[in-house]
């Protein structure tokens, strides 16, 4: 009897086809391992086999070894977790995630180790102020103005809040003067702040923004990407001498007075892709000499807006800089064609009147 081998094939004495076989090419091969003599001669430690590693990803991981050597538990060494850490590690993975509040903190830990990360952060302003991580924003007042005698802030170093997503509100309070209409609920910016939103449709201050008169032309305030919703008085307010602020991407709704007031800034205020809404008096107010410029396609007041630096009424949309000066030229054009009819006129009937009615004439057209 012949002893059948890999290559030869079973017969099957019924006339049918021949079974399958197993085939010696595309059988499975064993994954090649290095001796454990190897792996300890390289370096990797007992638990690594080298499986599926090709030579440079093994260089890779010799060289970064290298660079960051093992270094064992010890119990008895203190702040072995923050000494031992790689500063690279601290300062773009670790440090990242901390506000303003946590690293002033954790200063405590261990001064001598956190301080260099204090001063380069804080002291040269590259750490914003998160609210409601670090403070809530019933307190931003007083808490900037405490951090403004450590560094000073201005239009080109402004103090950055970052206020997230939610609503956050200002207790009501009693103005100065009384009467009935002493109650707001403002939240003042004293010198240069930036204050943005994550979103605009959802971080609401339900509060009003106030820019005092103590400011400097040195200062700016950036108001974005939030709403302002139900201000006592004025959704944001810049008072008589203070510094110029700019508002984008802001909708400001549900304020008892104005939306937006620019009394004497000192420099011109631009509006770009601000929505205002549902306010008891005017959109936007201009008032001793100010000038708010309005920018954007989605820039819009859904009430009537009074602009007292040209002198007019517009209902509706907010009307843009270039929509206003066409309608000022176009008034200014109607009043220079009436004056001259009437002056065309005068001269003819000064022309069939005796010499008496020339005087008559002459006063009507200076008066």
């Amino acid at each position: 009897m012949m002893k059948r081998s890999r290559s030869t094939r079973k017969v099957d004495n019924t006339g049918g086809a021949a079974a399958p076989q197993y085939d010696p090419i595309h059988r499975r091969k064993k994954t090649r391992r290095r001796s454990r003599r190897v792996l300890d001669a390289l370096g990797f430690g007992p638990a690594f086999t080298g499986a599926k590693a090709s030579s440079p990803v093994l260089s890779s991981l010799k060289f970064v070894r290298s660079l960051i050597p093992y270094i064992p538990f010890q119990a008895d060494k203190p702040n072995q977790w923050i000494m031992d850490v790689p500063e690279v590690v601290w300062t773009y993975v670790i440090i990242p995630y901390f506000g303003l509040k946590d690293l002033f903190l954790i200063r405590a830990v261990n001064q001598e180790f956190f301080e260099p990360y204090w001063r380069k952060l804080f002291l040269q302003n590259q750490i914003p102020l998160r609210i409601p991580h670090d403070i809530p924003l019933q307190k931003l007042t007083s808490v900037a103005k405490n951090l403004k005698h450590f560094y000073e802030y201005t239009r080109a170093d402004p103090l950055v809040v970052q206020v997230a997503n939610g609503t956050h509100t200002v207790a009501s309070s009693l103005r100065d003067g009384g009467g009935e209409d002493a109650e707001v609920n403002y939240l003042k910016l004293p010198f240069s702040i930036s204050l943005v939103g994550e979103n605009r449709d959802a971080t609401i201050l339900e509060c009003g923004l106030l820019l005092t008169e103590k400011g400097y032309a040195s200062d700016f305030v950036l108001i974005k990407n939030l709403t302002v919703r139900g201000s006592k008085k004025s959704g944001i307010r810049g008072m008589a001498g203070s510094f110029p602020f700019a508002v984008e991407n802001v909708l400001i709704e549900d304020c008892n007075t104005c939306g937006l007031v620019a009394q004497g800034i000192l420099k011109e205020t631009a509006c770009t892709n601000v929505e205002i809404r549902n306010c008891g008096w005017s959109g936007i107010q201009t008032t001793e000499g100010a000038r708010v410029v309005l920018k954007g396609p989605n820039t819009s007041s859904k009430m009537f807006l009074k602009v007292y630096l040209f002198a007019l009424s517009v209902g509706g949309k907010v009307a843009k800089c270039d929509t206003i000066l066409i309608v000022f030229l176009f008034l200014l054009l109607l009043v220079v064609v009436f004056s001259l009819r009437q002056l065309q006129r005068s001269t003819l009937q000064c022309r069939v009147g005796r010499s008496s009615q020339w005087l008559v004439c002459i006063y009507r057209f200076l008066h």
